[in-house]
């Protein structure tokens, strides 16, 4: 099952599961939630099951789409609630209502971290994840591309042609400085997709996020 890109919904599904096995439920259900850059809807699909009401901030075209074909009924009722917009801007437009947060693979398509980290502790919630892909070095540029820049996928319009990549610690330093530490790291080692009984290079993406990327949930500190 290949959807844009050469994503594939059971391998993200499966993905979004070993996150929500590694933290308490109560964190999520029944509570106001927003997902930074929910793409196709892979996490949202899961959030949307236990959650009170789930806010989406997304702009690239097919992915409203397909957020739109896969909450009809959700956005009518005001359970789930999209915004077409710029994730950078709209953060600081939203009101503190929610108590987790949600930002995962999209970070480091980001020319401006920095600036997203300190528009969710702005929204003053309790839990904050944080997927993300992360080099060797501390702080790096990477050339964005035509479809991983931020500013041509999202923004719709031309930007600086990088991505600003952070690592681990910087994530952890920089949460900690706004008043958020480290709740669990998710511990990928012992999950693999080979059950999931596809192509080899879904098995080899999987591998490549367990070994490259990092999955944190940070709580506010007291």
């Amino acid at each position: 099952m290949e959807d844009h890109w050469g994503y594939n919904k059971k391998l993200h599904t499966f993905r979004y599961e070993i996150l929500f096995k590694s933290i308490d439920p109560q964190i999520y259900e029944n509570q106001k939630v927003l997902e930074l850059g929910p793409f196709m809807g892979w996490f949202s699909e899961q959030l949307n099951k236990r959650t009170l009401q789930l806010d989406l901030v997304e702009l690239h075209p097919k992915a409203i789409e397909g957020l739109q074909e896969l909450f009809v009924q959700e956005i009518s009722d005001k359970k789930v609630n999209l915004f077409e917009a710029d994730i950078h801007h709209k953060i600081y437009q939203l009101e503190p209502i929610y108590n987790f947060i949600s930002c995962c693979g999209f970070l480091y398509h980001s020319p401006h971290p920095f600036w997203v980290m300190e528009g969710m502790a702005k929204l003053n919630p309790q839990y904050i994840l944080i997927d993300n892909y992360c080099g060797d070095q501390s702080v790096y540029l990477k050339d964005a591309g035509a479809i991983n820049q931020y500013g041509m996928r999202q923004s719709r319009q031309s930007t600086v042609p990088y991505n600003l990549v952070l690592s681990k610690e910087v994530i952890m330093q920089s949460m900690k400085h706004l008043g958020y530490s480290v709740y669990a790291e998710v511990d990928k080692s012992m999950y693999n997709a080979e059950h999931l009984s596809l192509p080899a290079h879904y098995t080899e993406m999987f591998d490549f996020w367990k070994k490259n990327s990092s999955s944190i949930w940070f709580k506010k500190s007291t």
